[in-house]
């Protein structure tokens, strides 16, 4: 509860920015995985000086932070300690107090001091497939080949092409009507793939692509 506790504490600070599926990430590990990828200061620890006109320090503030990779493993190390053992494991489980205060005292650090958010600025495009927003950062930008609409019944992914200092966005589709609503499904080619399945965002129909393999030419002899 403590980690749980120290993400979401951070992530309603911007909630009315962030995509939603950050926020609606329930698993605290993967929010802040998924939020390091929008925002490059969401796991580094903060440091603020207040000082006076003369020089000297009024006030030293410091917000204390965790590596997404510390955090994921404290997060499943102490998170396997929640499930009772397999019956076939009860006789030898044992709980390793040295392990488990080891973790604790990792965590102590951010039960002290305050929160400090750098802002960073968090900008939105309309996506051509459901007319939702879809939220982005530079540095998801500039870290990223593509980025998927947010809308969990969209899902369109987008290239990101950089040149020099602009940035676009493009979307190479096909576009399947559906039999049931005639609503036109857009679809990347990049997703056009045996196996792949999709829903109308109209009616729900699902639908799912199957390869077939033909060939006019006959068996040699």
């Amino acid at each position: 509860m403590l980690i749980e506790a120290h993400v979401y504490q951070r992530l309603l600070r911007e909630i009315d920015e962030l995509p939603r599926n950050i926020i609606n990430t329930w698993q605290a590990n993967k929010a802040v995985r998924l939020h390091c990828e929008f925002d490059k200061y969401a796991d580094m620890n903060m440091h603020l000086e207040i000082k006076n006109p003369d020089g000297s320090i009024l006030d030293d503030i410091n917000y204390n932070n965790l590596k997404k990779g510390d955090l994921n493993k404290l997060y499943n190390s102490l998170g396997s300690y929640l499930h009772l053992p397999m019956p076939e494991k009860v006789e030898s489980y044992v709980i390793e107090k040295e392990a488990i205060s080891g973790m604790l005292s990792k965590l102590e650090k951010i039960i002290s001091g305050n929160l400090i958010v750098y802002k960073v600025k968090y900008e939105s495009i309309e996506c051509s497939g459901c007319g939702k927003g879809i939220i982005f950062t530079q540095y998801y930008l500039e870290t990223h080949n593509s980025i998927i609409c947010q809308n969990d019944n969209c899902k369109l992914e987008y290239a990101i092409h950089v040149k020099g200092e602009s940035t676009q966005l493009s979307l190479d589709y096909r576009g399947f009507s559906c039999h049931v609503c005639h609503n036109e499904i857009p679809l990347p080619y990049s997703k056009i793939a045996d196996g792949f399945s999709f829903q109308c965002s109209s009616c729900s129909t699902d639908f799912k692509f199957e390869l077939q393999i033909r060939t006019e030419t006959p068996h040699p002899e």
